[in-house]
């Protein structure tokens, strides 16, 4: 199968008020520069810089569902189980969570947000809610539910990459 390359047409690109080119920067590095844009606007306001967006998404999802297994914790967070045994390990080192093996499955580890984790999630809840504003600043309203509506229509497509068919043959 042969995939076409689509592009938007050339426009302005502008950083800090500078042309920057002339040409349309392509998709994988728009999503990279609206990456940095949500990072720097994170770094800005994140009440505990040692604490990582992902790590504060981690505490929200166990504030939202109670004690939960590492496995759920990765599905709910979309990470793979390498990556979520390391957030959790910098979590339980930094005393936000608590970590117990599972009473009726001894393989299963158990996550739990202690008190300092729960004060840290709430607190943040809210500055999550401005970094969100704050990234999406330049869409109206409906342009927001259209970005929202595209990325979870890419993300939860039944299609997984396969490199094998991903050629310009």
């Amino acid at each position: 199968m042969q995939f076409e390359h689509y592009r938007l047409p050339s426009t302005p690109l502008y950083y800090s008020g500078k042309l920057l080119t002339m040409h349309a920067p392509r998709v994988g590095t728009l999503i990279r520069r609206l990456h940095q844009r949500n990072q720097a606007v994170w770094s800005t306001l994140c009440i505990d810089p040692k604490i990582t967006s992902v790590q504060t998404a981690t505490l929200s999802i166990l504030l939202d569902e109670g004690p939960i297994s590492l496995s759920e914790i990765g599905v709910l967070a979309s990470m793979d189980l390498a990556t979520t045994r390391g957030v959790v390990d910098r979590l339980k080192a930094q005393n936000l969570i608590t970590l117990v093996k599972d009473e009726g499955d001894k393989r299963k580890v158990i996550a739990e947000l202690t008190a300092q984790g729960k004060s840290y999630v709430e607190a943040m809840l809210p500055v999550m809610d401005i970094i969100l504003d704050k990234t999406l600043e330049p869409l109206n309203p409906a342009e927001r539910l259209a970005f929202e509506f595209i990325l979870r229509k890419i993300l939860t497509s039944e299609i997984d990459y396969n490199p094998e068919i991903a050629t310009d043959d």
